[in-house]
């Protein structure tokens, strides 16, 4: 797979501006959709974790793991 240089500086310019990659953002932003998701839908987590644009549910876990510090599971039964 090749970036062009201009993809390579859009994501150097993100990257620089906001202090977290540009791969990292979108995970955020899956992993908020998601965490909206689980509160209030009775949607599988599976389900949830596909329609948020990750490509499986381990992707998901350990994404959504890193960020709100439980699993989607633990998250849906807290709150």
């Amino acid at each position: 797979l090749r970036v062009s240089g201009r993809w390579k500086t859009i994501r150097h310019t993100f990257s620089e501006k906001l202090k977290v990659s540009l791969s990292e953002y979108v995970s955020s932003i899956r992993a908020k959709y998601a965490a909206e998701q689980l509160l209030s839908t009775d949607d599988s987590i599976t389900n949830i974790a596909l329609n948020s644009g990750f490509s499986s549910q381990s992707t998901f876990n350990r994404t959504f793991l890193k960020i709100y510090g439980m699993s989607p599971r633990e998250y849906r039964n807290n709150f």
